[in-house]
């Protein structure tokens, strides 16, 4: 039994793709890891390359792998997103979303994950900022529904597999409020954007990581493939 039972603040997962959660637990782990992130961002400077560096490192701190790797985690993915064996699907992916000179006001367009992960058809991504999200600042705008329609028409290209916008799909659009502390999980078939709030000054830290379902009987008979491959740039030294 939880010892912190989780509060849903918003969502239905099966039916709507994603579910936002809460829990005393979790909220505490995740205020140690805005602390934690005030030391890395202490060393942020004017080289816009060695500031997304260590946006790189701070997502493999033991800090933030400590709050996707916890019991707690695992028993909210059994219990109450039917994932019975999780296991991870790639790196803590880090996102800053900012227009200073680190962002540059990046933005991801509505894109669907499954198709970089190519793993376990009910795969699902875990995502949580460090900072309130909401369309006064800096959020995840999700197309509530449109996961139950599979991979829906777009291109894959270097960002990711990019849909075919249209009205029909923007009527389902609607743009998260994520407190700081809550935790999102969503289909990797959800299609989502980030969302960027011109006028707003805050930056935006979240983290995210994608999760198979080691269970999945359809992954099991495409030999449990998966999209991420490492790769050692052997010559890094040279430079």
């Amino acid at each position: 039994m939880l010892k912190n039972p989780i509060k849903i603040i918003s969502g239905n997962f099966f039916n709507d793709g994603f579910i936002i959660i809460e829990s005393e637990s979790i909220k505490k782990r995740i205020i140690e890891l805005k602390n934690e992130f005030k030391k890395f961002k202490g060393s942020f400077g004017n080289d816009k390359l060695k500031n997304r560096n260590i946006l790189k490192r701070f997502s493999d701190s033991f800090c933030a792998s400590r709050i996707f790797s916890s019991n707690y985690i695992h028993l909210i993915l059994n219990k109450h997103l039917n994932i019975k064996h999780p296991v991870f699907c790639g790196p803590i992916f880090s996102h800053y979303t900012s227009y200073d000179k680190t962002g540059d006001g990046y933005a991801l367009p509505y894109h669907q994950d499954w198709p970089s992960m190519a793993s376990s058809k009910n795969s699902l991504i875990m995502w949580f900022s460090l900072n309130d999200c909401s369309k006064d600042s800096h959020s995840i705008a999700i197309l509530r529904g449109k996961h139950n329609e599979g991979l829906l028409p777009g291109n894959q290209n270097k960002n990711g597999y990019e849909i075919n916008i249209t009205d029909n799909l923007l009527e389902s659009e609607e743009v998260l409020t994520i407190k700081a502390g809550q935790i999102l999980f969503m289909s990797s078939l959800l299609p989502h954007k980030t969302f960027i709030n011109k006028n707003s000054k805050i930056s935006k830290i979240s983290l995210s990581r994608r999760i198979d379902d080691f269970n999945c009987k359809e992954w099991g008979k495409r030999n449990y493939i998966n999209a991420y491959h490492n790769k050692v740039d052997r010559n890094l030294f040279l430079t």
